[in-house]
């Protein structure tokens, strides 16, 4: 089985924070800076799958960005001078199936994003502090209703410290630290549980280039449990991290593809008694957009779809049948 938090490639591409700036945004603040506080006062278009087409569908404080193809941005100053703004998700068939709200301070700085189902139900909340890291995280299970958050401590110099995660009634579950050598290069990570009891623990190892060449996994008492080697390729690509088990015997590996130095395919083989196989797809930003699980005949058995906001932060996930139909558990 793949170990929680450490061999499962899918959960680890997933759940990444990655924040990137948004042209179309500093663009208007910019403007804001030039000509004073004002509201854009403009229409709402929709867009065809060509986009070369659109329907007016309302006026609103709105403007949009014609560059994403699934996302429909609409925007709004208040007079405290923050922004607002919207991102429209789309279903293959034209429906929209969520939003997000981002709100920006007047320097640009995002402070808050928080998705919506089409009624009005959360999906997720993230808060940021001024120099763009996540300091807390809330999730929820059924949309509404909270599952978990997290909060989040970083160094002087934005790596990580601290993650606390909580259950829906504010009491602890778990606790992670990170260490950090002289060049910011992560070297250590422990978990703690609900009592701050440390539960286990993993070290990084680097190669000569500088690069992630081992990741020695321990339990509580210190002993060995698995460990990890990655490969790379002659320009530097990880081309596969393999597991082994305590006895040195392998337990799973992943390969990867890029094609012109851009990652766009993993797969990940279990070995043993019930083997199989996942293939991710990823989109230009290395995020997983498609999950494809192989049973041990080698057969389609199920696929997900995963779909991200505009920071590269999963909005949504479905999972599908072989035939197409939407899988229940």
């Amino acid at each position: 089985m793949l170990m929680k938090d450490e061999n499962n490639e899918v959960n680890e591409k997933m759940n990444r924070k990655k924040k990137r700036t948004i042209v179309l945004l500093s663009m208007l603040v910019l403007m804001l800076a030039i000509i004073g506080s004002i509201i854009f006062k403009s229409e709402m278009f929709r867009y065809d799958e060509n986009k070369n087409t659109f329907t007016k569908v309302g006026t609103n404080l709105t403007t949009i960005d014609p560059e994403q193809e699934e996302s429909l941005i609409e925007l709004q100053i208040n007079d405290q001078k923050k922004i607002y703004y919207r991102e429209y998700y789309y279903n293959e068939d034209g429906s929209i199936n969520c939003y997000v709200v981002y709100e920006q301070d007047k320097e640009g700085n995002l402070l808050f994003e928080t998705s919506y189902e089409l009624d009005g139900r959360f999906n997720y909340e993230y808060e940021y502090d001024k120099n763009g890291n996540i300091i807390k995280s809330v999730t929820y299970g059924v949309p509404g209703s909270m599952n978990y958050y997290c909060t989040y401590e970083y160094d002087e110099n934005g790596n990580l410290l601290t993650e606390y995660s909580f259950r829906c009634n504010s009491v602890m579950d778990h606790i992670i630290k990170y260490e950090y050598d002289k060049d910011e290069k992560k070297i250590k990570h422990y978990f703690y549980d609900d009592n701050s009891v440390i539960k286990n623990f993993k070290e990084y190892i680097y190669n000569q280039s500088g690069k992630l060449g081992k990741t020695i996994c321990y339990d509580s008492d210190g002993k060995m449990i698995a460990y990890y080697i990655y490969t790379y390729n002659d320009y530097g690509k990880l081309i596969r991290k393999t597991r082994y088990n305590a006895d040195s015997s392998i337990s799973n590996y992943i390969e990867y593809e890029y094609r012109n130095y851009r990652l766009i395919r993993s797969t990940i083989y279990a070995l043993g008694e019930h083997s199989w196989h996942i293939v991710s797809e990823y989109d230009e930003d290395g995020n997983i957009i498609k999950d494809l699980h192989y049973s041990d005949n080698e057969n389609l058995s199920t696929y997900e779809i995963i779909t991200y906001d505009g920071n590269g932060n999963e909005i949504n996930w479905i999972r599908y049948n072989a035939d197409g139909t939407i899988w229940n558990e």
